[in-house]
């Protein structure tokens, strides 16, 4: 919070898939009772980027509706220099507005919580069940350019493809260019890394096993 504050300025950047419930969190340090900070949900299926302190509407809700089940990438920014705090969506600016204050209500107490809220005193609610990627949070303010910078383009973005393995003797062969291979033995998961390197040599059993490619 400190090194926030006397650096000038505050820049949370997550990849999500899923909503959380009314309010919950995808990034959060407290970010209640007048302290903190939040990068979560809001209503009318909008991204909101709660800053506690600063003088302003401390709930700045966006104008996008991301609440579609897909991966969308939310950043939210605070000058402490010029008060102004901005919220995008996909890179895109969903909220704008200047706070009187130049500075917010730190909670040193409180843990930094990734898909939850923590109040102090290691209590924790408000969880989130969907998914995250690439949690950054910086002590500067990045502008739009600089947050566009940090999204994948969609024609870079594909599918990993395990491609059919092959048949040597009691056992199947498979590789692969890149990605990571996990395995498991029912479709739903759980799936944990093999830590196998291409090829992989696995031995034919009487027990299912899956394979498939993550990537990350």
């Amino acid at each position: 919070d400190e090194g926030i504050t006397n650096g000038g300025g505050l820049t949370v950047n997550v990849w999500a898939k899923g909503w959380p419930g009314a309010w919950n969190p995808w990034v959060s340090k407290w970010g209640e009772s007048g302290q903190g900070w939040q990068l979560r949900s809001g209503p009318a299926n909008a991204a909101t980027w709660t800053v506690r302190g600063t003088g302003g509407n401390d709930d700045m809700i966006g104008s996008i509706n991301s609440n579609d089940g897909l991966w969308h990438n939310y950043t939210g920014t605070w000058n402490a220099t010029t008060g102004e705090r901005d919220l995008y969506v996909d890179g895109v600016l969903s909220a704008t507005q200047i706070d009187p204050s130049l500075s917010y209500a730190i909670t040193s107490s409180s843990h930094l919580a990734l898909g939850a809220r923590d109040a102090g005193g290691n209590a924790f609610s408000s969880y989130y069940g969907g998914r995250l990627y690439g949690v950054r949070i910086y002590d500067v303010v990045m502008n739009q350019a600089q947050v566009n910078s940090l999204l994948l383009s969609t024609n870079s973005v594909t599918v990993p493809v395990l491609p059919m393995p092959t048949k040597s003797g009691n056992h199947l062969v498979f590789s692969w260019s890149n990605g990571t291979l996990q395995m498991s033995t029912n479709l739903l998961g759980p799936w944990t890394p093999t830590g196998a390197t291409s090829p992989y040599t696995n031995t034919i059993s009487t027990t299912n096993t899956f394979f498939r490619l993550s990537i990350p």
